[in-house]
């Protein structure tokens, strides 16, 4: 589902702004979340949700090798099928995100280098995906596994408290949309039942591979880039109260002549790419 705003949020986001809407608009809601989230993907030329997976690289430099996307962290990173330990290298820049670069330490024995062809002598395992502030992209959600244990096969996570208070003091803490970590894995929650605390959840998403999980491990929610929040927030808003002029929205919309076109493009100005240029290696 990858959506930056969840149908909690876009319902008291259409409240706040005076706009009518019914229970029976949930699923409408929760696809023009998805339609605003996959439209602001697009028009930035980038995705703002993290995924686990490995990209190729042909050999670069001895030193450096630089990223076709958004870089967040490095789990494994392999030339020529050996290992280079991950206290070989630095991610660049330092202090920002996301990264751009590999580059292996001065000091370093290790090399970018190749026994036979220079093409795709070089995978990286990673997280990839835009986050301006990755080290707290992820926050405690204040709840824990309640099943005993969960298996990796169960689609049904118990909770402590469904609608309880989260870390920054809102209410509910899980709701349609939000994207989950339970140790290594990932997860979306597709409904939510207060009455049994109860998440429907679709397991192993982005990447990583449903797992069994033990009572009492920890829950964290993913706090998508603000902007990001804020455009499909306004979006969604726009396409909900649009949605009788064009038949309902029966297919995704363009944002290209629309009124809201200049809005989204102002809040994501500065993170928007006119495409994705080609690697270029200084």
């Amino acid at each position: 589902m990858n959506v930056y705003a969840t149908l909690a949020q876009i319902r008291a986001y259409l409240q706040a702004a005076g706009t009518t809407m019914s229970t029976s608009d949930d699923e409408k809601l929760t696809q023009y979340l998805i339609w605003s989230s996959r439209l602001i993907d697009r028009r930035c030329h980038r995705r703002f949700y993290p995924r686990i997976e490995t990209r190729h690289f042909d050999y670069q430099d001895t030193l450096r090798l630089f990223v076709d996307d958004d870089l967040l962290a490095v789990e494994t990173l392999t030339v020529d099928d050996s290992t280079i330990a991950n206290t070989e290298w630095l991610l660049y820049p330092l202090t920002q995100y996301p990264k751009a670069w590999i580059e292996i330490k001065h000091n370093s024995t290790s090399l970018f280098t190749y026994s036979g062809t220079p093409q795709d002598c070089i995978q990286v395992t990673g997280t990839w995906g835009y986050h301006d502030d990755w080290d707290n992209a992820w926050v405690d959600s204040q709840d824990t596994v309640q099943d005993d244990p969960l298996t990796n096969a169960a689609t049904s996570l118990t909770v402590a408290d469904a609608d309880g208070v989260d870390i920054n003091g809102l209410t509910p803490r899980f709701s349609v949309g939000s994207l989950l970590k339970i140790e290594d894995e990932y997860l979306v929650v597709t409904t939510v039942n207060t009455s049994t605390n109860t998440l429907t959840v679709q397991r192993g998403v982005n990447g990583t591979t449903a797992a069994q999980h033990t009572q009492g491990t920890t829950i964290y929610t993913f706090i998508p880039f603000t902007p990001a929040v804020t455009a499909v927030l306004d979006l969604t808003k726009w396409i909900y109260e649009h949605r009788n002029a064009v038949g309902g929205i029966i297919a995704l919309p363009s944002l290209e002549g629309t009124a809201i076109q200049s809005d989204v493009d102002k809040i994501l100005a500065a993170h928007r790419l006119p495409v994705r240029p080609p690697l270029m290696i200084p």
